[in-house]
């Protein structure tokens, strides 16, 4: 790093804003990341992100087996109040051996 800002003093400013900008935009991708994540907890998604393009292969395969063992559940709400508003949903497994992924709701339609 010292090589980038022992130059000329102009060179020293365009590298270091260079270095700033590569900060700024890892700072952003962290926080994409992360919302991403938050997104697709929200909707029982998953966010899957492969160490390397040679990894993918393995996330295929690992997205592929997941998608054979999904089911997708249905169900009519008691209250048909179509009033628009956000209605939790909770799915429990009997059997604790089992993993759910499930939005977190839904919106009721509205009239």
């Amino acid at each position: 790093m010292d090589s980038l800002l022992g130059s000329t003093e102009s060179v020293a400013r365009f590298n270091a804003l260079r270095i700033g900008d590569l900060r700024e935009s890892l700072r952003v991708l962290d926080m994409s990341e992360r919302q991403l994540g938050q997104l697709t907890a929200a909707t029982g998604g998953r966010l899957y992100k492969p160490e390397s393009f040679d990894k993918l292969d393995a996330v295929y395969r690992e997205v592929a087996e997941e998608l054979r063992n999904q089911y997708a559940l249905y169900y009519t709400p008691l209250d048909k109040t179509r009033d628009g508003r956000f209605r939790r949903v909770r799915v429990e497994p009997t059997d604790p051996a089992f993993r759910v992924t499930t939005r977190v709701g839904y919106y009721a339609p509205r009239n």
